[in-house]
C-alpha cells in the first residue's frame, strides 16, 4: 500500500512539476521561520533564568516625557533602591544598578604597565547577594563592601593581571568621564551565561 501512494506521489510530481516545486519552496520556508520564530522564542524564555531568585528578581525603570517623546530607560535615580525598600513593604532587598555601556561610558583601567578599556556597572554592596554571579575570587557578601572595593571580570583579571587570582587586593586606577579614581580589587567574577542581560 505505501509503495502504491509513493508511486503515486513520484507520478504527481514529474507531471507537475512546478506546482510542486513551489509548494516545497513555500513549505521549506514557512518551516524555516517557524523554527527560527521557536529559537528566538525560546532563548527570551530562557533569559536571566540562572539567578536563584529569578522568579522574584524585578527591574525598576524610568519613564520621562523629553517634548512629545516618551523615552523608557534602565537607569533610576540611586535614592530609588533605599526608598523602595524603606517605604514598601513587599520589597524584600533592592540595590541600585548602573549600566555604563547603555550610556556609552568605558572606563580607562590601569595598573603599572598596563592600561585597558572596559565598560562596567555600578552596583550597589547587596548586587551579588540579589545575583547568581559566580565570583572567583572573594566573597559575595564582602566584595562590594567597601566604598573603594571593586569586582572586576575575570578576562580583565587574566589582561591585567595575568589571573584572576593574582589580582585580589590590588589597586587599580580608573579613569571616567576626565575625573581619576583608584579602588583595590575585592573579587572576580566569572564569565555569566550569554543568556544574561547585564
Amino acid at each position: 500500500m505505501f509503495r502504491h501512494y509513493l508511486l503515486i506521489a513520484i507520478r504527481n510530481i514529474r507531471r507537475h512539476k512546478r506546482s510542486f516545486f513551489i509548494n516545497w519552496i513555500g513549505l521549506s520556508t514557512g518551516l524555516a521561520c517557524a523554527f527560527l520564530i521557536y529559537l528566538w522564542v525560546n532563548d527570551e524564555w530562557h533569559f536571566d533564568k540562572f539567578h536563584a531568585n529569578e522568579r522574584r528578581l524585578y527591574q525598576v525603570m524610568e519613564k520621562n516625557k523629553v517634548g512629545d517623546e516618551i523615552q523608557v530607560n534602565e537607569s533610576t535615580q540611586g535614592v530609588l533602591a533605599a526608598a523602595m525598600k524603606h517605604d514598601l513593604p513587599e520589597v524584600e532587598a533592592a540595590v541600585p544598578v548602573m549600566y555604563l555601556k547603555n550610556v556609552g561610558i568605558y572606563l580607562q583601567m590601569r595598573t603599572p604597565g598596563k592600561v585597558a578599556k572596559a565598560t562596567g556597572v555600578f552596583a550597589g554592596k547587596d548586587f551579588f547577594r540579589l545575583f547568581s554571579f559566580k565570583l572567583l575570587q572573594g566573597k559575595p557578601e564582602q566584595a562590594l563592601a567597601g566604598k573603594n572595593n571593586i569586582v572586576i571580570s575575570e578576562a580583565l583579571a587574566v589582561n591585567l593581571f595575568g589571573g584572576a587570582d593574582k589580582a585580589m587586593g590590588k589597586a587599580i586606577d580608573w579613569e571616567i568621564m576626565g575625573k581619576q579614581e583608584q579602588s583595590v580589587i575585592a573579587g572576580v567574577v566569572a564569565l555569566p551565561p550569554s543568556s544574561n542581560s547585564m
